[in-house]
Parts: structure tokens; C-alpha cells; sequence
């Protein structure tokens, strides 16, 4: 069975460590998905200036993609320096 004494959730820190670990690791699916967008645009043809409607959607994704790894990378790389620590310390590295 389960030990009474353990937690029943997880601590905050180490779930919205590993929440921002599965964000960084699903970016680049996430781009890849919003890149192919314009492919299944359909009805515009007919209408002019689709391919620029298209390039600025890809020019805001490529920013918005970015914009997120900005703001995931320093959080990644003190998730990174914790785990090192932490490895230095129990002894196996």
C-alpha cells in the first residue's frame, strides 16, 4: 500500500518544474502544427492577397515561438542547474 505519510500531491515547485519541461518539449510540435495551418486554409483563393494574409500568420507564429522559448529558457536552465546540483550532492554524477 501506499505510506501515510507521503504527500498526497505533488509540491508546487517540482509540478510547475515539470510543466514547464513538458511545455519546452511540446514548442516544436506546437509550431509545426500552427506552420501547417495555412494548408488547410481553404475558400481564399479566389480572394486576392491570401499569400500575404499567410505570410503574416507564419511571421506572428515564428515570433509567438520565439517569444515563448524566451520565456522558457531561463526557467529551463535553472531547472537544469538544480538537477546538477542535486546530482553533485547524493554522489552520482
Amino acid at each position: 500500500m501506499s505510506d501515510p505519510n507521503l504527500p498526497l500531491f505533488l509540491a508546487r515547485k517540482s509540478y510547475r518544474d515539470r510543466r514547464i519541461a513538458d511545455g519546452a518539449r511540446i514548442l516544436p510540435l506546437a509550431g509545426l502544427i500552427f506552420f501547417m495551418m495555412p494548408l488547410l486554409w481553404t475558400g481564399r483563393e479566389s480572394e486576392g492577397g491570401s499569400t500575404g494574409y499567410a505570410g503574416l500568420y507564419l511571421f506572428a507564429v515564428w515570433f509567438v515561438l520565439i517569444a515563448a522559448a524566451f520565456i522558457l529558457a531561463p526557467r529551463l536552465r535553472r531547472l537544469n542547474e538544480q538537477e546538477a546540483e542535486d546530482a553533485s550532492t547524493d554522489g552520482s554524477v
